[in-house]
C-alpha cells in the first residue's frame, strides 16, 4: 500500500493503524460517546487533542490556551465544523477563566497538565493528565500520546479515567 508520497506503508504501520481503530470503535461506543470535556494547555496539543475527542464521540466544550495563536484559532475551527455541538475557544485565557465557565457549565472530563488537578479536585471533574507540566504522576512524560501507538495510549488513558469515576462506583462496587 502506497502513501500520499509513493512510499510503501509498512505493515508494521498498518498494523498499529489497525488496533488504534479497533480500540475506537471498541470504547467509544460504548464508554465514551456523548460525554463533553475541557481541554487546556499548549495551543497544539489543545487543538489535536480537541480533533482526537471528536473523533471518539466526545465534544470539546472547552478549548482553552494561554495564548493568542492564529494557526489554533484557525484550527480550532476547522475541529467545530467537524461537531454539531458548540466548542467554547478560549484564547488568551487561563485556568481561572476555565474554572469559572466550568462552574456555570461542567464537563465529564478535563484533559490538560496538572496545574489543572485543584480546579478538577473543587469542581468534581476527573483529570486526565497531559502535556506540560505533569508533576504529580510519575513517568507520564514517557507515554506517548502521538502517533497511532501514542493515540492508543491517550484512548486508554481516557477511558480509564471515565470508568474510574462514573462506572465503578455504580456497577463494579466489591460486595462485602
Amino acid at each position: 500500500m502506497a502513501g500520499i508520497v509513493e512510499v510503501d506503508v509498512s505493515e508494521e504501520l498498518l498494523d498499529e493503524r489497525g488496533i488504534l481503530i479497533d480500540s475506537m470503535a471498541d470504547l467509544s461506543s460504548r464508554y465514551l460517546f456523548g460525554r463533553t470535556a475541557a481541554v487546556y494547555g499548549d495551543p497544539d496539543m489543545v487543538m489535536g487533542i480537541s480533533r482526537f475527542l471528536c473523533e471518539l464521540g466526545i465534544t470539546p466544550l472547552y478549548a482553552c490556551t494561554g495564548v493568542d495563536n492564529e494557526l489554533f484559532k484557525e484550527g480550532m475551527k476547522r475541529v467545530a465544523s467537524e461537531t454539531d455541538e458548540r466548542i467554547n475557544v478560549m484564547i488568551n485565557s487561563d485556568l481561572r477563566a476555565l474554572e469559572r465557565e466550568l462552574m456555570d457549565e461542567p464537563v465529564d472530563i478535563m484533559i490538560g497538565n496538572s496545574d489543572g488537578r485543584l480546579i478538577a479536585r473543587d469542581l468534581g471533574i476527573p483529570l486526565v493528565r497531559v502535556g506540560f507540566p505533569v508533576y504529580d504522576r510519575v513517568g507520564y512524560q514517557r507515554i506517548p500520546i502521538v502517533g497511532y501507538h501514542g493515540a492508543v495510549n491517550l484512548l486508554n488513558r481516557i477511558t480509564n479515567t471515565v470508568l474510574r469515576a462514573y462506572y465503578e462506583p455504580q456497577h463494579w462496587k466489591l460486595q462485602q
